[in-house]
C-alpha cells in the first residue's frame, strides 16, 4: 500500500506480557470465586440455579476483563495526516489523535541526533508505539496537539515510506 501514498500498521500493545499476567490472575480469581460460591450456595441448601447465575456473572466479568486487556494500536500515515487509534478486543476503536500536515513540525528517523531536534519542540506527551522486534526502522513525528502544546510519536514504519513522509511535510522531513 505504500505505492498509493498510504500505509497502516497494527501493533500489539507493548505491555502484552503484563496484560497476559492480569488475564491469568483474573481467571484464577474467577475460579476461586466460583468454587467458594458453589460450596457456600450448595452447602446452605440454595437452589443450583443461583450457582448458574453467579457463574454467568463471573464469566461476563472475565469477558470484559479479557476485552479490556486485549489492546492493539493502529498507526495510519497518508499524504495528508498521521493518526493513532487504540483497538480494544478487535472490536472497539478509540482514536488517540489524528494530525493534519500543517500541525506537524518534524518527521525524522528515530536516532539520537533527531531525538535532540525533536526535544527542541518541547513535547508535552510522547507516544511510543512499537514492538521490541521492530526497532530498526523507527520514526518520530513531532506535532501540535493544542496551541503551543506539542507531542511526539515514535512508531515503526516499513521500508519505502520516505516518499510519503516527504510529501506529508517537505519542510519538516529529516532523513
Amino acid at each position: 500500500m505504500i505505492e498509493l501514498g498510504f500505509f497502516e500498521n497494527i501493533i500489539k500493545d507493548p505491555k502484552s506480557k503484563k496484560n497476559l499476567a492480569v488475564k491469568l490472575l483474573a481467571c484464577a480469581l474467577g475460579a476461586l470465586i466460583l468454587a467458594w460460591l458453589s460450596l457456600t450456595l450448595l452447602a446452605n441448601g440454595y437452589p443450583p440455579v443461583l450457582l448458574l447465575i453467579a457463574a454467568s456473572i463471573v464469566a461476563a466479568l472475565l469477558y470484559v476483563i479479557f476485552i479490556f486487556f486485549s489492546v492493539e494500536y493502529e498507526c495510519s500515515v497518508s499524504e495528508t495526516c498521521v493518526s493513532l487509534a487504540k483497538i480494544y478486543g478487535k472490536r472497539r476503536r478509540r482514536e488517540i489523535f489524528s494530525v493534519e500536515r500543517d500541525e506537524i513540525h518534524l518527521i525524522a528517523r528515530f536516532n539520537e541526533r533527531n531525538l535532540k531536534k525533536a526535544e527542541d519542540y518541547r513535547p508535552r506527551e510522547r507516544f511510543d508505539i512499537y514492538d521490541k522486534k521492530s526497532q530498526n526502522n523507527l520514526w518520530i513525528v513531532v506535532f501540535e496537539i493544542e496551541k503551543n502544546q506539542n507531542a511526539a510519536f515514535v512508531f515503526y514504519a516499513p521500508e519505502g515510506v520516505e516518499k510519503i513522509f516527504r510529501r506529508l511535510k517537505p519542510s519538516g522531513f529529516i532523513s
